[in-house]
């Protein structure tokens, strides 16, 4: 069973069936006892098929029920290199690698354009962003995973279009995956079917960062580890130091000890910040993370900036509403330009008019945040409304999406499905 079914749901048939193989039937179960419909063949009985990169015919048998792959989605378009990602077999002989073969067209005939290959990881989740740019067209790809039988197990097949005319994307959201909570696989199902790079931002499993509950988080989001650059929350450190946030994303993540990085993405400068000032020695006058931003910034005068850091400067919710730990992040970002800051922390989606560190209106030269705690967890009330907020909403989870060009972005809030809640505008770089 994948760890997201382990962790939230549990929903077991409470029948009891026998699986008998037959003589004459190699390899085909006949399942006993049971009403409804038949059962998919798990991973260590699944029968054998062609070798790796051979064709099965354009209809693929039925699916593993323990192989899944869930990104891309079916019918979604990505950019030239999508993430292929999903839940693999972790019964006793199941291989650790996972295969990602892809095809040109709908359908799976003919030998595979492009072949990956990742590993499960301990939650049963994997996730790899193709190293090869796939020209613009159609694409179906097919998981498959191997077990100690040499029997092959494959996911049900997935299509999705590429268009390499996509610019840089960023998916936006903080305030993500409870044990206890679906919210985050509502989100997580949007990153499936949409490009670009996922920015976690902070709280990433609640309530405490444990190991267990980020197998919670690795069975949504998880599915796009490989493409996602998080920034930590409080409820990240309420282990010693983050540390099992630091240990999940490794190097994608920064130093343990400061957890703040920057990268080019397109034509921007991105800024990853950590807001948990205590935990880093500091983030006023003097301290290491702002004299590194102080330092960064100069070296990277991009036409376009974007920081993102999992408190809210300016937030109109009634728990924690205007935070003034970051403010020195405001100030120096506010001198060099910068356009664009991202928050969480408040578990409400709020967009701000472009102002001052002083929370005055600025549009010429103010940065725009966007409070974006709509990861999955939870909804906060609104308190006293902030000057300059331009739109709010608390009872829809959700992405921000920005689409990032050389002189100017465009934002998209996309809401879970269900839910009509939307949010979307352009504005010119400084």
């Amino acid at each position: 069973m994948a760890i997201g079914d382990q962790a939230k749901a549990g929903n077991e048939n409470p029948c009891s069936c026998a699986r008998v193989s037959l003589a004459l039937l190699p390899l085909v179960g006949l399942l006993i006892g049971c009403g409804g419909p038949a059962e998919t063949t798990p991973a260590d009985l699944t029968p054998t098929t062609p070798a790796k990169g051979s064709s099965s015919g354009s209809t693929p048998r039925s699916a593993d029920s323990n192989l899944r792959l869930d990104a891309p989605a079916e019918g979604s378009t990505m950019d030239a290199q999508p993430n292929f990602g999903g839940i693999a077999g972790s019964a006793s002989g199941d291989s650790e690698e996972v295969t990602i073969n892809i095809w040109t067209g709908g359908d799976t005939s003919g030998a595979p354009v492009e072949t990956v290959t990742t590993r499960r990881r301990s939650g049963g989740t994997f996730s790899k962003v193709i190293g090869s740019p796939l020209a613009s067209g159609e694409y179906t790809a097919r998981a498959e995973q191997v077990d100690s039988d040499a029997k092959v197990g494959q996911s049900e097949a997935r299509r999705f279009t590429v268009d390499t005319g996509i610019g840089a994307t960023v998916l936006a959201a903080g305030d993500i995956a409870g044990c206890d909570t679906s919210g985050d696989e509502a989100t997580a199902a949007l990153l499936d079917r949409l490009p670009g790079t996922v920015l976690a931002l902070g709280d990433l499993a609640y309530e405490y960062g444990t190991p267990a509950q980020y197998e919670c988080y690795d069975a949504t989001w998880g599915r796009h580890k490989d493409r996602t650059r998080p920034t930590p929350g409080d409820h990240d450190y309420e282990r010693p130091g983050a540390q099992t946030y630091f240990d999940y994303f490794g190097s994608a993540a920064g130093d343990p000890e400061e957890g703040y990085y920057s990268y080019d993405l397109g034509d921007w400068h991105i800024v990853s910040l950590n807001s948990n000032c205590g935990q880093v020695g500091g983030c006023g006058p003097g301290s290491a993370e702002l004299s590194w931003l102080r330092a960064d910034l100069a070296a990277n005068p991009a036409a376009c900036t974007l920081a993102y850091f999992p408190n809210s400067v300016f937030s109109s919710d009634a728990v924690h509403g205007n935070q003034s730990t970051p403010e020195p992040f405001w100030k120096e970002l506010y001198a060099a330009g910068a356009d664009v800051v991202l928050g969480a922390d408040d578990h409400v989606y709020e967009r701000f008019a472009p102002q001052t560190p002083e929370g005055e209106s600025d549009p010429a030269t103010g940065i725009r945040e966007f409070v974006v705690g709509t990861g999955g967890r939870s909804h906060y009330e609104f308190g006293t409304i902030q000057p300059n907020s331009e739109i709010r909403n608390n009872d829809t989870f959700g992405i921000l999406k920005l689409t990032l060009m050389s002189d100017r972005y465009q934002w998209e809030f996309i809401a879970e499905e269900g839910k009509t809640f939307a949010d979307s505008g352009e504005t010119q770089c400084h």
